[in-house]
């Protein structure tokens, strides 16, 4: 009589938050297994075009919560986000 190979199976939801990402996994019976975040961005701004640079010369340039920021910064900091290699999972 042949042996089956049974092999253990689960389903990974996934759900984006901008600069991180909340990975669940469930078995197939719906048993949790693992809930974990893993950060996407590695300390960079998610959004540099609309916050950073907003800051810099957009409508959030004289609120009271922006940080100041010169466009030559604001124009570097969007080509290093722009760059920046995917994060290895």
């Amino acid at each position: 009589m042949a042996k089956a190979r049974v092999k253990d199976q689960a389903t990974v939801g996934v759900a984006e938050h901008g600069n991180s990402a909340e990975l669940i996994t469930v078995a197939i019976g719906g048993e949790f297994l693992d809930r974990r975040r893993i950060d996407l961005t590695h300390g960079l701004p998610t959004h540099p075009y609309h916050h950073e640079g907003s800051w810099a010369v957009g409508r959030y340039v004289n609120s009271p919560w922006a940080r100041k920021i010169s466009l030559p910064d604001a124009v570097a900091l969007v080509k290093r986000v722009h760059e920046a290699e995917p994060p290895a999972c």
